[in-house]
Order: structure tokens, then sequence, then C-alpha cells
């Protein structure tokens, strides 16, 4: 299994209440129509907690997304309509994204 997640910030000039609602509402349709993806998640970032043991980071997100693929070569394939449809939409609602092909390591698995 592997997840992608990236770190996403809203276009300049645009709402938080228009980034949230294009990201939802047209965004994600047009991921859950793409192949290969099986898990897909937003998180909206609401706030962020300073802490005085560590510097701050950089800005803020707005959000930061989950998405999970069987294998690495299906993630990278971004070649049918429907991945590229997802792609092209990005440049409508996102000023910048970070993304990161993580391993993930259950420490505390409770619920």
């Amino acid at each position: 299994m592997i997840k992608r997640m990236s770190l996403v910030m809203r276009r300049p000039g645009m709402t938080r209440e228009e980034f949230e609602r294009h990201w939802l509402e047209i965004h994600a349709p047009l991921v859950q129509q793409a192949n290969g993806i099986l898990r897909y998640r937003q998180f909206l970032v609401r706030d962020a907690v300073a802490r005085g043991d560590v510097p701050a980071g950089p800005p803020m997100p707005d959000g930061l997304t989950e998405i999970w693929y069987d294998s690495m070569e299906t993630a990278m394939n971004s070649t049918t309509p429907e991945r590229q449809r997802a792609i092209a939409d990005c440049q409508n609602f996102l000023g910048a994204a970070t993304t990161f092909f993580v391993e993930e390591r259950p420490i505390i698995t409770k619920a």
C-alpha cells in the first residue's frame, strides 16, 4: 500500500469558503472518478497551535489530502482522462501544494 499526502494552500484571492466548497463539491467528485485510488481523504485545517518548545514552521496550509494506492506504479500513472481532469482542476483552487509519498508506522491503534 502506498500513501500520498499533500499540504495544500488555496489560490490567492480565493476565500476559505470558496476553497472548501470547490475542494469538496467539485474536486472530490473528480478524484472519485479516477481509477486506481483506494482511499481519498480531505482534512481541513481549522487552527494552528503555537508551541513554545520549537520554532514555527512555514505558513499554515488550508488542508491536507491523503490518497491511498495499491502500488507506486498506480500512484505515478496519471495518464487516464479521469485522473488528468482531476489534476487539471487543481489550477482552479490551489495556490500551492507540497506532496509526499509516506510510509505509515502506526504507534497507537486503539480506535
